[in-house]
């Protein structure tokens, strides 16, 4: 019922579907066809989360460090402790429970420049 003219049928769902909007946002949770990208924007007052997320299949535990401050970019981003290049985690890269940490990248506001 969540196509619906009536307003009484969607509101039903509105609690749940804008709590994951809320949650895969703030954590920058987008998944693809190929994969899944983790790109979190937190609170520079947040020094460290962990959440899980089921996808796929698998479990996967995130784990977001972020000792500096930062309000988001990633410095290091692991999968069951292999370092990657990028902050993606490719389909073939999924287990039953899959391990992934995250550290931020703290960028000072002089170089933010360098990077736009």
């Amino acid at each position: 019922c969540l196509v619906s003219m009536s307003h009484k049928c969607f509101c039903k769902y509105k609690p749940a579907l804008c709590m994951v909007g809320c949650v895969e946002g703030i954590c920058g949770i987008r998944p693809d066809l190929y994969g899944l990208r983790i790109a979190p924007s937190v609170p520079a007052e947040w020094k460290e989360f962990t959440m899980e997320k089921n996808f796929r299949g698998s479990k996967i535990i995130i784990k977001v460090e972020n000792p500096d401050g930062a309000e988001a970019g990633f410095k290091e981003f692991y999968i069951n402790g292999e370092k990657q290049e990028d902050n993606y985690i490719p389909a073939k890269k999924l287990s039953d429970v899959t391990e992934v940490r995250i550290f931020l990248l703290h960028i000072l506001p002089y170089t933010l420049k360098l990077y736009l």
